[in-house]
């Protein structure tokens, strides 16, 4: 029993310890970046050794795959409180069908995503960019580890298409597929900003990210003018969130 609880303690410990410094590296992240990101800077923040980070993290990869589960885990709570906004927003209004509160749902989660960068830029960036970077650890532990907290966002949305067409809404289809792509398109057009800001307004990244969300639900069914005025609905929903969130 005594061997037990001294084991007990020294796993909490060990968590507890891992967790401050990923604490510490977001930190650092969101104040400089990734690029300032060093297993150094991470140790002189703590008041540790390098060498004690290494017991803890094998190298600096291993620890920005712990803020990519991180990332993700933002993002499924930032999701999961969306849908909550749109249940209290559908229960305020007469005559909304679980249609359209259905469809809402959807372009909810692809607006919530798409307004992250402004929320929450560091984690967008490991989102974004880093968790796609081919020279990643792949295939170690701390990839499996992980692997539960990035399935976590996209079975949030994955459920709104399941019961969109279970409810007639869209035609039948594969909603882990569908989420992926409507999540995969969202993203793309984010990447069009920089294009934007030069001038170009035909890479207009919220004119896109809309369009192609709208285009894609119409394709596997939904109707046009609803999806229309979902996507209205949507902006509104968590253009106004943020707005309230930048501004605190």
């Amino acid at each position: 029993m005594i061997h037990s609880l001294s084991e007990s303690g020294r796993i909490r410990r060990h968590h507890e310890t891992r967790q401050r410094i990923i604490a510490s590296a977001r930190q650092l992240v969101e104040a400089e970046g990734f690029q300032a990101l060093s297993m150094h800077r991470v140790a002189a923040a703590l008041a540790y050794t390098v060498g004690a980070l290494y017991r803890y993290f094998p190298n600096k990869d291993a620890l920005i795959l712990a803020l990519l589960g991180e990332a993700a885990e933002i993002l499924h709570d930032e999701l999961d409180e969306a849908q909550g906004r749109v249940r209290a927003y559908a229960r305020r209004q007469q005559s909304f069908s679980a249609h359209d509160e259905v469809l809402l749902q959807i372009l909810v989660g692809a607006v919530t995503y798409r307004a992250l960068p402004e929320r929450r830029p560091a984690m967008f960036e490991a989102l974004s960019i880093r968790i796609a970077d081919p020279k990643g650890v792949q295939g170690d532990d701390e990839v499996r580890a992980i692997t539960p907290a990035l399935a976590k966002p996209v079975q949030v949305w994955s459920r709104h298409f399941e019961r969109a067409a279970e409810l007639g809404v869209l035609q039948p289809g594969d909603s882990g597929h569908r989420t992926v792509a409507l999540w995969s398109a969202v993203h793309g057009t984010m990447l069009m900003e920089k294009f934007a800001g030069l001038g170009l307004a035909a890479f207009d990244s919220k004119r896109l990210a809309s369009s192609v969300s709208q285009t894609l639900l119409v394709g596997w069914g939904a109707d046009t003018k609803q999806v229309k005025a979902m996507s209205d609905r949507a902006e509104r929903l968590i253009r106004a969130r943020t707005t309230r969130v930048i501004a605190n």
